[in-house]
């Protein structure tokens, strides 16, 4: 008895249909996983960098001229012709998309997508683009004031003893930033700013005056892949209905500035810069705040105070020596009046064990009169330019640890007696 043979194809070989649909199908799913590695989490990275350029800018901006300054600043940052009293929807941290509803329950599919806006702007509750002012100063709002610790005290004895973690919780607490209370928030050494696209699960995101957060990222190719929802978040979170969170958050601090610049004409109190006056660190914090002081400086550069005493020196401005910082020294040289305007800032010089001569070790604000005979400190407050807490040269060898104590010192001593400006912490 015969056993009946296999047909063949016309080339000879088993005939093997939809065996390629098969292998295809199988692939599909990985193939999309990858699509939503590199196109969803792209864009979310995308997004994530614009916000995150524009919360940098506005944590420094607020710490020197507060929160509306903060919030316009954003508001620029996606405004293509930075003019906000013109509409302009061609910027913004990434697309709005939205999904109609599609397939009832939880497949979440064959929806239909459309771009809402090129570009999603944080919106006020007042319908202005910009963020909630947080007049309250609530620990999840868009501006925060407070205080930045980038150590932690986990055993209570108000030491702090290991590194805080730089990350929010649900609810935006953090370890590394302490939110000051309503009434000290005006006066806090810290300043925090977010953006945030969320499906705003915990209610947190989208409170008048508050927090001005947008719409999350929906999953483009991620909606082919097997994720999951998650049962144990508010609602339960579930990605194919509420997206991708994208959130930006940026820290300033004061610092005390190391370095200044000489005054720029024009850019008004931007524009304030240092003068070619230096006093020594006794004399500079002996001074009254706002109380007018007798001095003279004579046609060699030397500043005398009661009695004939020396008490600083005039010096050049000119040349390489455009800025000064600490740790530099600075030659005696004639004063030429009157000041440059703008001219608001002052050396303080003091003596540093090694260095044949006094050095700067920081700098305080003050008023000259016209004919530099009375001398006025100002409480130093913050810089809106031309002040940095970098150092743009390197101190001497063998004199740094000396300079930075010397200028810790100064600045420990009375909080007013220099000059501060922002500096990106986080």
């Amino acid at each position: 008895m015969s056993t009946p043979r296999r047909r063949l194809s016309l080339c000879g070989r088993p005939r093997r249909r939809g065996n390629v649909l098969v292998l295809v199908a199988m692939l599909l799913l990985g193939l999309l996983g990858l699509a939503a590695l590199v196109i969803d989490v792209g864009l979310a990275r995308l997004t994530q960098a614009q916000m995150q350029c524009a919360v940098d800018a506005a944590a420094l901006e607020g710490l020197r001229s507060g929160r509306q300054a903060a919030s316009d600043l954003v508001a620029r940052a996606f405004d293509d012709d930075l003019d906000l009293a013109t509409e302009d929807d061609r910027v913004g941290a990434g697309p709005v998309l939205e999904f109609d509803d599609g397939l009832a329950g939880e497949l979440h599919a064959s929806r239909t997508l459309q771009r809402a806006a090129p570009g999603w702007k944080p919106t006020r509750s007042d319908g202005t683009v910009g963020l909630e002012l947080n007049l309250g100063n609530a620990t999840h709002g868009d501006l925060v004031a407070g205080t930045y610790s980038p150590r932690t005290d986990l055993d209570g004895d108000g030491v702090p003893e290991t590194r805080a973690r730089h990350v929010e919780d649900d609810d935006y607490e953090r370890d590394d930033f302490t939110v000051a209370d309503a009434v000290s928030a005006t006066g806090a050494p810290a300043f925090l700013v977010r953006l945030r696209r969320t499906p705003d699960l915990y209610g947190l995101d989208r409170e008048a005056g508050v927090s001005a957060g947008g719409p999350a990222l929906p999953f483009l190719f991620g909606l082919g892949t097997a994720i999951q929802a998650d049962p144990a978040a508010p609602g339960g979170y579930q990605p194919r209905r509420d997206g991708l969170t994208v959130r930006a958050t940026a820290i300033a601090e004061l610092r005390p500035v190391r370095a200044v610049g000489g005054p720029e004409s024009g850019l008004g109190e931007a524009g304030s810069g240092l003068a070619p006056l230096a006093f020594e660190r006794g004399f500079w914090e002996g001074l009254a705040f706002d109380v007018p002081t007798q001095i003279s400086v004579d046609d060699a550069g030397r500043i005398e105070g009661a009695g004939g005493v020396e008490v600083g020196r005039a010096f050049a401005l000119e040349g390489a020596q455009r800025s000064v910082q600490i740790g530099q020294q600075l030659e005696r040289g004639p004063l030429t009046l009157p000041l440059s305007a703008g001219a608001t800032y002052a050396v303080v010089l003091a003596p540093i064990p090694g260095a044949s001569d006094l050095l700067a070790v920081g700098f305080g604000r003050f008023e000259l009169s016209a004919d530099a005979t009375l001398l006025t400190k100002r409480r130093g407050g913050v810089t809106r330019g031309n002040g940095t807490p970098g150092l743009a040269r390197g101190i001497p060898t063998g004199q740094v640890q000396a300079v930075l104590d010397a200028h810790r010192g100064f600045v420990a001593t009375d909080r007013d007696n220099s000059i501060w400006a922002p500096a990106l912490v986080r």
